[in-house]
């Protein structure tokens, strides 16, 4: 219990860890030998998803209950067979995720909280482990581009590999790096037509997120020459 409870930011620990080891049966009952992590390795490193009630009273600390709420019985429009479901789309670890809000807030009043903030993120403390959980903002990514053409990291991550160079043209959808984060790989693409007017990766560099790792400038076509400019 103590370890499940264990609230530590920003320093890294792993009292998540070691609250699923403790919880083991073959540990409890005695039946452990000095191979007995090796064995169990993936199992017990792997980080659980957040809890759906972490996530409920990550809700209430980062949106406005009695504005979302009044904002749902506005919108709830009519459903045949089924009763009105409003959802919000929130990032836990930079993923996102679809969640559902609950349609009576009083009666989650009561959710424990357990949680920090930086830099305008909640840091949600659940089973041992400390998630950053925000509202869900799109950005350069495999799956989502900068309209204004800043390529941002969207977690914190290693660069496995750059695929351009600062001058060079590139088209829409192309990859421009990819970064290494949470065990995946996440290519990072050009999110329009453009030029590489601004790189700031390099292969095996470490960083943090938010940062700017690349600038796509809209390439227009000089009239005298036929050549692309920024």
């Amino acid at each position: 219990a103590a370890c499940r409870t264990t609230d530590v930011w920003p320093i890294k620990t792993n009292a998540g860890f070691l609250a699923k080891l403790l919880a083991e049966p073959e540990l409890k009952a005695g039946a452990v030998d000095t191979n007995f992590i090796a064995r169990h390795a993936d199992r017990l490193t792997e980080i659980p998803p957040l809890s759906a009630d972490a996530i409920n009273a990550a809700l209430h600390v980062l949106t406005d209950t009695k504005a979302l709420q009044s904002r749902a019985l506005a919108m709830s429009g009519m459903r045949l067979n089924a009763p009105a479901a409003q959802h919000t789309v929130i990032a836990i670890e930079g993923e996102p995720l679809t969640a559902v809000l609950p349609t009576d807030w009083s009666s989650h009043a009561d959710y424990e909280t357990r949680a920090t903030s930086d830099r305008g993120r909640l840091i949600k403390f659940d089973q041992g482990y400390a998630y950053r959980v925000e509202l869900y903002r799109p950005r350069g990514s495999g799956i989502g581009a900068a309209s204004d053409g800043a390529i941002i990291a969207p977690m914190p991550g290693r660069v496995i590999s750059v695929d351009v160079a600062a001058g060079d043209v590139v088209a829409k959808g192309q990859k421009l790096l990819v970064l290494e984060a949470m065990k995946m790989e996440h290519a990072l693409t050009a999110p329009f037509d453009g030029i590489v007017t601004e790189l700031n990766a390099h292969s095996g560099a470490q960083v943090q997120v938010d940062a700017l790792l690349a600038r796509i400038s809209v390439a227009a076509r000089s009239q005298s020459d036929g050549a692309e400019v920024p």
